[in-house]
């Protein structure tokens, strides 16, 4: 029977199983790029779920601008508090200075008054 055909059959029989050789490939290609697709996706959601992580611990800018004007602030404090510090030293130094110098001539005038008394013993004999 298949004698009696045309040639003309026999040659879109052949035609007829290259397209479907060639449907076959594709559909197994486009099996292929779906299942490609979608561990693409897969990484591109982890990859935006760390992101969105990452992103929700940064601090926001007006945050940051809050925490160094707080810092700020002590940092203010703590320069006034040494500044006190300093005074509050500088009049304890004078004062102990002031002490020590008036120690210093009462002895000093302990030691003349000696001398003085000394000398006028020995004037005396």
């Amino acid at each position: 029977m298949d004698e009696q055909l045309p040639e003309d059959f026999y040659d879109l029989r052949e035609l007829v199983v290259r397209l479907e050789e060639k449907l076959a490939a594709r559909d197994i290609a486009l099996s292929l790029a779906n299942d490609t697709l979608k561990a693409w996706q897969a990484n591109s959601n982890e990859w935006r779920g760390a992101l969105s992580d990452n992103n929700r611990r940064f601090a926001t800018s007006d945050e940051v601008k809050a925490m160094l004007e707080k810092e700020q602030a002590k940092r203010e404090a703590l320069e006034d508090k040494l500044d006190a510090l300093e005074k509050s030293r500088a009049a304890v130094e004078g004062k102990s200075s002031g002490f020590n110098a008036s120690w210093g001539i009462a002895l000093a005038l302990g030691g003349f008054v000696l001398l003085a008394l000394e000398v006028y013993a020995a004037l005396r004999r």
